[in-house]
């Protein structure tokens, strides 16, 4: 330290002078650096100095895709069919056929589809269900028999229970292509899904399925 209170720098070769005096430093474009106290430095040249560009200098750029014109957006589209939700009354329909899940005979099965032609099925009690919730998940309850629909502890499906436990409980996970997959849980580890039988009416459930299920509101 000097005696005028300025820093000095020493090496074992050179002392170097350097007085800090941040507000009065310019920094020149091409390096090096004036500082005002010092009138043994020449000041640098103006044009040495950066300035900012006007706006009109500025490069352009391509404007920014809008939300609306994102194609993973409109691919999306798919996923845009009635949510299931707690409270509300739905026909359950198979996706390709559009025949709702529907109780016969205290049976639980499709409707037939040579019995409607090419006409989609009308809401009735015997095919549509009440959408309630426990334990986070979904349960379905017939309007006509007002029971649950649900499974045996193996593979059938019916709908025999008043309360909603365990064997009475769904998940309806959505798939990309539209549509829904019903989901059971299987002992503590595992989920099944709900699938058509081979004679092409009944419900079970298995580990693999391709079947899709659509909910219309009523």
């Amino acid at each position: 330290m000097s005696k005028d209170g300025h820093e000095i720098w020493e090496d074992s070769e050179t002392v170097t002078d350097t007085i800090f005096t941040p507000a009065t430093s310019v920094i020149g474009r091409y390096g090096g650096t004036w500082n005002g106290a010092d009138s043994s430095k020449t000041p640098p040249k103006t044009s040495e100095i950066p300035v900012a560009p006007e706006p009109s200098e500025l490069p352009i750029c391509a404007p920014c895709p809008s939300v609306v014109s994102s194609p993973r957006i409109m691919k999306d589209k798919a996923w845009d069919d009635t949510i299931p939700w707690l409270g509300n009354t739905y026909m359950i329909l198979e996706k390709a056929t559009r025949r709702p899940i529907t109780i016969k005979n205290n049976e639980i099965l499709l409707a037939p589809q040579e019995e409607r032609g090419d006409r989609e099925a009308a809401p009735t009690p015997d095919n549509t269900w009440f959408c309630a919730e426990n334990q986070n998940y979904f349960g379905f309850l017939n309007n006509a028999s007002g029971r649950y629909l649900g499974h045996n502890g193996h593979e059938a499906i019916h709908a025999e229970a008043f309360g909603f436990r365990g064997w009475e409980t769904f998940t309806a996970r959505p798939h990309p292509s539209g549509g829904y997959h019903l989901l059971t849980p299987f002992w503590a580890d595992a989920l099944q899904v709900l699938a058509i039988a081979g004679d092409g009416h009944h419900l079970i459930r298995r580990t693999h399925g391709g079947v899709l299920w659509e909910f219309r509101k009523v």
